[in-house]
């Protein structure tokens, strides 16, 4: 092997090691450090259980119909979705116009789940 390739895997070997020697010491500092701080810390926590305030059972049972609903209701438009691009991919049309309904889907899927934990929480 050449001098100069010789140093040039040299080089790149040794900026390996130094990207893997930064990373370990993100992955330590930011991934592991924090868990363990978490868990020692965790025998001075105080738990609470949440109570749902009265006469509201049934409507938490509509809300939670609601958001099922909604959930089903974005997985049916997905897949109809999916089958009118399947469609026009046979039919040699590209299906291009149906790209941008997919956003629209889960556009609405997003904010049904947003509005969800927002209800959820004033409850």
């Amino acid at each position: 092997m050449p001098k100069s390739l010789r140093a040039r895997a040299g080089a790149a070997v040794a900026t390996i090691r130094t990207h893997a020697a930064i990373a370990s010491t993100f992955i330590a500092t930011t991934l592991i450090m924090p868990t363990v701080a978490s868990a020692a810390g965790a025998a001075n926590s105080y738990s609470y259980t949440a109570t749902q305030p009265p006469d509201t059972g049934k409507i938490s049972t509509v809300l939670d119909y609601l958001f099922w609903g909604v959930g089903l209701a974005g997985v049916v438009g997905l897949l109809s979705i999916g089958a009118l691009l399947a469609v026009a991919h046979h039919s040699g049309r590209g299906g291009g116009e149906h790209v941008s309904k997919i956003g629209y889907v889960c556009g609405g899927m997003v904010l049904a789940g947003a509005a969800g934990s927002v209800v959820t929480a004033l409850m």
